[in-house]
């Protein structure tokens, strides 16, 4: 399915222009396409929406329940409400107040979180786990991933290159 949304994407725009926008070509080519993908961006906006909301109100509801705010009780009418305009009053007054940091949050996420995500923390588990001197699992797990120390070394050390190479980017142009 990947591989056909790009091939759907790639062939039909021009892709000699230098700021290439794959969603926006798709929209401005009209009818039944255009349709289509602003459809398919909205909905995917409103599902995303409805998860993230649901789950941390949510969450701040059985925090507050936990810190002793809320009894274990089903919460009153008026208590229901206060997790959603936790979850969504402040997001609302900080996108309204500065509607480009969306853009610079992605960024952000992207260039730190991602190499931290999939980079140092997966590389620092396996060394935890193999090299340890806790117990481990009864039964012996099969090594999947080859390479010892240095292969762990070098993907964890990649990602803090990749970081500080964004670091470096960032904030070369503030310091002068």
């Amino acid at each position: 399915m990947f591989l056909l949304w790009n091939a759907a994407i790639l062939g039909t725009t021009d892709a000699s222009v230098a700021a290439f926008d794959p969603v926006e070509a798709l929209r401005s080519s009209g009818g039944a396409v255009a349709f289509v993908v602003s459809s398919f961006s909205l909905i995917a906006i409103i599902t995303s929406m409805f998860g993230f909301v649901y789950g941390l109100s949510d969450f701040l509801k059985d925090l507050k329940q936990r810190m002793g705010s809320f009894s274990e009780e089903p919460l009153a009418k008026g208590k229901q409400l206060q997790p959603f305009l936790a979850t969504l009053v402040p997001p609302t007054a900080l996108a309204l107040l500065a509607p480009d940091i969306f853009f610079n949050a992605l960024d952000s996420a992207g260039a730190y979180g991602i190499s931290v995500l999939f980079g140092i923390i997966p590389a620092a588990m396996v060394w935890k786990f193999r090299y340890s001197k806790e117990p481990k699992f009864s039964n012996p797990v099969r090594q999947l991933v080859p390479g010892g120390k240095s292969v762990l070394a070098a993907t964890g050390g990649s990602a803090v290159a990749l970081i500080l190479s964004e670091m470096y980017q960032t904030l070369s142009p503030l310091v002068g």
